[in-house]
């Protein structure tokens, strides 16, 4: 039952269904491809953007904790208690 009527469908029109179908997928990866590039485009820019961002706000953090810890590790020498590596406190005589 289910050849037979497959075999009607194939037999009615095949070239018609395949060109239709053909240029639906045209149709559908010319508009994937489009999109993809402009995404792309848009993230790369946002993603350096970002990254510069991120990149510098890393680095006055880093800044920051270190003149923090140097300070701590200052004042704990000062303090006598040595809590932290001597290797750290041996820099700031």
């Amino acid at each position: 039952m289910l050849l037979s009527s497959r075999k009607d469908a194939d037999t009615e029109n095949p070239r018609k269904e395949k060109k239709v179908i053909s240029k639906l997928c045209l149709r559908i990866s010319l508009v994937s491809l489009r999109q993809v590039n402009t995404f792309t485009r848009c993230t790369k820019v946002h993603l350096r953007r970002i990254s510069i961002r991120r990149v510098h706000t890393k680095t006055t953090q880093s800044r920051r904790a270190n003149r923090a810890a140097t300070m701590h590790s200052k004042v704990e020498r000062l303090n006598g208690n040595r809590l932290y590596g001597d290797a750290h406190l041996e820099e700031f005589p």
